[in-house]
């Protein structure tokens, strides 16, 4: 800097990378502001610059928005499609039900029908050994009244077999279409107790017979389905030792559920169901008449409980306790059950204490 002017820097000699040569530079301190007139001819260049990028900035906002309403569109349509969709299945499934329901009225008027000819039919014979009759005009009038009940009785048998066999179909396709292709299986978890003490836990698989026994299935698992054998108990009826039941009660208070089977419409099958190829041997599971507590027989029950066995009376010889699976699983288990009797001995003789009662609870059923 100049010693006489410190504004004013004094001239340095550099040298040029080019030619090598020296050359004088001269530095102010002082830097020159810009015109005005720069700034007048920057500045609409500057706006167009703003504008261009907010115009970008909009453009690509707007398609975005519009991929999204796009999507938006896409996923409305699909909700709408899967709405309309189950709307009419449950149309069509309201229409079924009234059509099974009609169909199930017939069915029980065509039982009742059956049973009071039969029961006339028996009438008339009593009848005709109690009262004295010419003993042609008898044989003749019994003989045409005898041609006509069978004929009769024939014709509604067929009417009920048709009709159980139009429930079979659609009990079929209900159980493909709520609970899929079979077979299918259930697992049961159970809670053994003495008393208030809590022993160990246990559990079988059951095979159902989702083919031959479509009706008697359908309704099990659709008890299933709404938690209504969850927290029940298993019994031991006074007397009974070919079977162990399961009862449609609360474990902890010992409340009836009947009110909940009925509510859903799942406390009973429109008939009882059976086929030869599932008979109630060892394992076997089967309802208890028409429902819905079911067994599970300790021993063969085909005399017990099959086509005109003990508990059924004439009127309906080919009628039995629907048989509708078996346990393949945890037979240990199962064993368990039938010797629970042994086990609920009381320690005092003639008295049965708290303390001393095997007790088992269901803690759930599961379709697997």
């Amino acid at each position: 800097v100049s010693p006489k002017n410190p504004n004013q820097v004094s001239p340095t000699s550099c040298l040029s990378p080019e030619s090598g040569t020296a050359r004088r530079f001269t530095f102010s301190a002082k830097s020159k502001a810009p015109s005005s007139s720069s700034w007048t001819e920057t500045l609409p260049h500057v706006l167009y610059v703003v504008a261009g990028l907010s115009w970008l900035f909009a453009y690509i906002s707007m398609q975005h928005s519009n991929v999204q309403l796009a999507d938006l569109r896409i996923e409305l349509r699909e909700q709408e499609q899967s709405y309309n969709e189950k709307l009419r299945l449950v149309r069509d499934s309201r229409q079924s039900n009234r059509a099974l329901q009609k169909r199930i009225s017939k069915l029980i008027h065509t039982s009742s029908m059956l049973e009071h000819e039969i029961r006339v039919e028996e009438e008339i014979d009593e009848d005709g050994t109690a009262k004295k009759r010419s003993a042609k005009k008898s044989k003749v009038k019994r003989t045409m009244i005898v041609d006509y009940m069978n004929n009769r009785l024939e014709a509604l048998r067929e009417k009920e077999k048709d009709l159980e066999n139009f429930i079979q179909e659609d009990s079929r396709q209900n159980l493909v279409n709520q609970f899929g292709m079979g077979p299918h299986h259930v697992k049961v978890k159970l809670q053994f107790l003495q008393g208030k003490k809590k022993l160990d836990k246990g559990n079988f698989t059951m095979e159902l017979a989702s083919e031959d026994m479509p009706h008697s299935v359908n309704l099990f698992l659709t008890q299933v389905s709404n938690k209504l054998w969850d927290n029940a108990d298993f019994w031991d009826p006074i007397g009974v030792t070919h079977v162990v039941s399961a009862r449609a009660r609360l474990f902890t208070n010992k409340e009836s559920r009947m009110h909940h089977f009925r509510h859903l419409g799942v406390d009973r099958v429109a008939f009882q169901e059976y086929s030869p190829e599932w008979p109630h041997n060892k394992y076997t599971v089967g309802f208890i008449g028409k429902g819905p507590e079911w067994y599970i027989s300790a021993i063969d029950n085909i005399y017990n409980h099959g086509p005109g066995g003990s508990n059924h009376d004439h009127l309906a010889d080919h009628h039995a306790d629907p048989c509708f699976g078996r346990v393949v699983e945890g037979f240990d288990t199962v064993d368990r059950l039938v010797l629970m009797k042994d086990q609920q001995q009381p320690a005092t003789i003639g008295k049965k204490t708290e303390s001393s009662q095997i007790t088992v609870r269901i803690i759930q059923v599961e379709i697997l």
